[in-house]
């Protein structure tokens, strides 16, 4: 059975920490790792993620955001498979269970990505959320649903494509899935949800600043994808992949439900 290696980096998040924590430990029925990067909280994250001794392999360095953070989360890693779960997300019971045999029954599936819940503070679970398929064009043309809490990938596809971008500080989860896509790694879509993504007021981020930084990210990695610089033109295409985008989630719940995967 594969051995899942799970990282998730905390700043300050000690009020949602230990419910991310232990949704990763009491996961039964798979090897798991949890490995957890705090930079330098100050509320006392520290201490909650002592609690769980060796349980919890611990990366205490300073580092340049995010991504540099996973990377140094990753480094410690020794699972065939890798996923990343934020401080204030979790996983969904079983999960893992279903995760580590779906790459054992699947052998030329690279990356998964499945569905989950948008969830409140109180760890609610308020909506589903369900997946698109995973193309270029639909990339960039931001014609998709990535949920992020939902994709695992092989530890050799990670190390193959160099790990996370550091420079890229606003979706530089998207840049490493992209990746993938461009170096010919197979994904496949599920309809179960596997995560939750908790959705609360300091998450809600759409002030004009960080739009004109998301857009800038998507500008590069327009010309990434697509292999040429975005036009004027570009910029209303996506509304025409709305119905394709559609039909892919609609096949995704078909395949789900056929193959048990639901």
């Amino acid at each position: 059975m594969n051995k899942i290696s799970v990282v998730t980096i905390s700043f300050n998040k000690g009020k949602y920490l230990r419910r991310c924590i232990d949704s990763v430990l009491w996961q039964d029925g798979v090897p798991i790792e949890m490995i957890v990067v705090d930079p330098g909280s100050t509320d006392g994250s520290r201490d909650i993620i002592d609690s769980y001794g060796d349980s919890v392999v611990r990366v205490y360095e300073t580092d340049r955001g995010p991504a540099d953070g996973l990377n140094n989360g990753f480094k410690r890693a020794t699972g065939q498979i890798y996923c990343f779960v934020n401080a204030d997300d979790f996983l969904l019971p079983r999960s893992l269970r279903f995760v580590s045999g779906f790459f054992d029954r699947e052998p030329t599936v690279d990356v998964l990505h499945g569905g989950g819940y948008i969830a409140d503070q109180e760890d609610a679970l308020i909506r589903r959320y369900f997946p698109s398929s995973f193309g270029k064009r639909f990339f960039a043309y931001q014609a998709m649903n990535l949920f992020q809490q939902g994709y695992f990938f092989r530890a050799s596809v990670y190390k193959e494509a160099g790990g996370f971008n550091e420079d890229n500080r606003i979706c530089w989860d998207a840049e490493l899935f992209l990746r993938f896509k461009l170096q010919g790694r197979r994904f496949y879509g599920i309809s179960r949800p596997l995560g939750a993504f908790r959705r609360y007021a300091e998450t809600i981020t759409g002030g004009p600043e960080y739009i004109q930084k998301l857009d800038d990210e998507y500008v590069r990695l327009f010309a990434d994808a697509m292999g040429r610089e975005r036009q004027t033109f570009d910029q209303r295409v996506g509304h025409l992949l709305w119905a394709p985008k559609q039909f892919t989630i609609l096949f995704i719940m078909l395949r789900s439900m056929l193959r048990g995967y639901a």
